[in-house]
């Protein structure tokens, strides 16, 4: 894909590719946007983008230096930079001390201060990236409730690139650590603490002046104001379920595997779609002569308060034809609904069951088949093509 002809946004497949021989690793051709990274033993990664124009899906590559784990973990920013050449830089090591649950004001004690003389490990999955303009805040958050408290809290540890500095391929900075108490934007009344203590990230996405967790379980979006720092503000909104799970389980009628919340319309707008399965079942092939509803929100921001506005609903007996049930390694097909239409606009094989075992696909195809996750919806393709085409101003991270 030449770079003029690079997608707006895309839907980026989470499962990352892993290709450590340069004959497997895809060339420039195939995967044109591309970055080299070192890790903090000094060792030379590489990854490349193959982009597609959505409903195709899209694919993240890595071509890693060893096999197998190491005993540490780096985390990196990706930057189009505008002499055409990408970049990964390594985010410092985070000293901060580990966070006392059992104090009882809101604010991070003073006491015990000391930062670590070996690197926190910061949690993956609860780690998410804000960025405005050439600004950019990387925060992981972890939601809890004290023991015999009324109040909820988040536990925030970020980094600022305003207080970083650039070294070469690693940027320098300390990261910083605060405990904010939340603020719910629903009825105070209705809200059910014993939910945070069960929290359980499920996706992080920016969203305006936030940086928002998302448990689809719990049925729970954080929104961390992002504007307000050095001393951000944390809110929290339901998701509009028919059914609350129960707090002490993971597991329920409706599944995080059926949910997604995406940012549209350019940044403006938060979309939720909901997939209720008809028979109640957790993950499995749907029961003979079931089906499910699809529903999509949008939510609606007014004077400091947030509700939700149901767009529009779509039931499985309008479009889908079941003629196979049981699942193991099935094929998978990727549909495009016009939600407003009810119309099907395309639909295209995503994975080829079986038959793809045989190919370099085996791993996603057994990954997908046992736990599939939703497509990630990105616009940095964007940014990449304004600077080819020299119209500047676009966020690169």
């Amino acid at each position: 894909m030449s770079a003029a002809g690079f997608p707006s946004w895309v839907l980026l497949e989470p499962f990352v590719f892993r290709r450590d021989d340069d004959e497997s690793f895809p060339d420039e051709s195939e995967a044109p946007i591309r970055a080299t990274g070192t890790t903090s033993c000094h060792a030379t990664f590489h990854i490349a983008f193959s982009l597609a124009e959505p409903p195709r899906i899209s694919r993240l590559y890595a071509q890693l230096p060893v096999p197998g784990f190491l005993d540490r973990r780096n985390f990196f920013i990706f930057t189009a930079d505008e002499n055409r050449s990408s970049s990964l830089k390594a985010l410092p090591p985070c000293t901060e001390p580990d966070m006392d649950y059992t104090r009882h004001n809101d604010q991070l004690p003073p006491r015990h201060r000391r930062r670590r003389a070996t690197p926190r490990l910061l949690d993956v999955g609860a780690l998410g990236l804000w960025c405005q303009g050439d600004e950019f805040v990387v925060a992981e958050m972890i939601a809890y409730k004290p023991p015999h408290r009324g109040k909820a809290f988040a536990a925030i540890c970020l980094l600022r690139s305003c207080c970083t500095s650039s070294d070469g391929d690693q940027l320098g900075g300390m990261w910083e650590s605060m405990r904010v108490k939340f603020i719910s934007a629903d009825d105070p009344e209705a809200d059910d603490l014993w939910q945070i203590c069960c929290w359980y990230t499920d996706a992080i996405i920016p969203f305006r002046q936030w940086l928002c967790w998302i448990d689809y379980q719990r049925g729970i979006i954080v929104f961390c104001d992002m504007s307000k720092l050095p001393t951000p503000t944390v809110s929290y909104i339901w998701l509009p379920l028919d059914k609350m799970p129960v707090a002490s389980s993971r597991m329920g009628a409706s599944s995080f595997y059926y949910r997604a919340v995406s940012v549209v319309d350019h940044g403006r707008a938060l979309k939720f779609i909901n997939v209720t399965r008809h028979d109640g079942i957790f993950f499995a092939a749907l029961e003979p002569g079931t089906g499910f509803t699809i529903t999509c929100h949008t939510l609606v921001l007014g004077d400091g308060s947030m509700g939700w506005k149901e767009d529009y609903t779509v039931t499985s007996g309008a479009h889908f034809l079941f003629i196979e049930f049981g699942y193991a390694n099935k094929k998978m097909w990727v549909v495009t609904i016009d939600m407003s239409t009810k119309i099907v606009e395309s639909f295209s094989l995503f994975i080829n069951g079986r038959e793809g075992l045989q190919t370099d696909d085996a791993e996603l195809i057994r990954l997908k088949s046992a736990t599939p996750k939703p497509f990630l919806p990105c616009e940095f393709p964007k940014f990449r093509s304004s600077i080819y085409q020299g119209t500047g101003g676009a966020n690169p991270y």
